[in-house]
């Protein structure tokens, strides 16, 4: 059986396909896999002006007792770079965050998450930065919740066994 769909029919099943697309693309490129995704419609690399594999990077945002120091010697055990990480980790910091800027954001493979201020700039029509990434998880990097004790908080534990799962450290290993 044929299908012929009238225009409005056809152009929205196009602006559908159209989306589906661009998330795939987007995601492709924040995980490092565009060329596989590319390859998947054809395209060779002629037909993308410029590629240039970036050094992608981690967001860890929430309050934390633990110090910055702290954390940078969990990466230093792993052989990673701290330029690899950035840290919002004080309360007026992380509520002054452009949440917005992490959207489609090609700079950060992943967010850490720890305890962090009901009120964020950027959240006006949702309540939970964590529930909208989640809701949104293709158009922002991997979130990962640093959790002890069922309870939100960043301790050394947490965010050595978020680095161990990340997608940084997927990309290190398979280097």
């Amino acid at each position: 059986m044929e299908i012929i769909l009238n225009n409005d029919e056809l152009l929205t099943l196009i602006e559908k396909i159209k989306s589906k697309i661009e998330k795939e693309i987007i995601k492709a490129n924040r995980i490092g896999a565009l060329k596989e995704e590319l390859d998947k419609y054809n395209f060779i690399e002629e037909d993308y002006a410029y590629y240039e594999p970036k050094k992608e990077k981690v967001l860890v945002i929430g309050q934390t007792s633990t110090s910055v120091n702290e954390l940078k010697s969990i990466l230093k055990k792993y052989g990673i770079n701290n330029d690899r990480f950035d840290f919002v980790l004080e309360y007026e910091d992380v509520k002054k965050f452009p949440i917005k800027t992490l959207r489609n954001n090609q700079k950060y493979c992943d967010i850490f998450i720890g305890p962090i201020p009901h009120k964020i700039n950027g959240l006006e029509d949702c309540k939970s930065l964590i529930t909208h990434i989640q809701n949104n998880q293709s158009e922002y990097p991997k979130l990962t919740k640093l959790m002890s004790s069922d309870n939100l908080k960043i301790t050394k534990a947490s965010f050595e066994e978020a680095l161990l799962n990340s997608q940084l450290m997927k990309k290190i290993i398979n280097k």
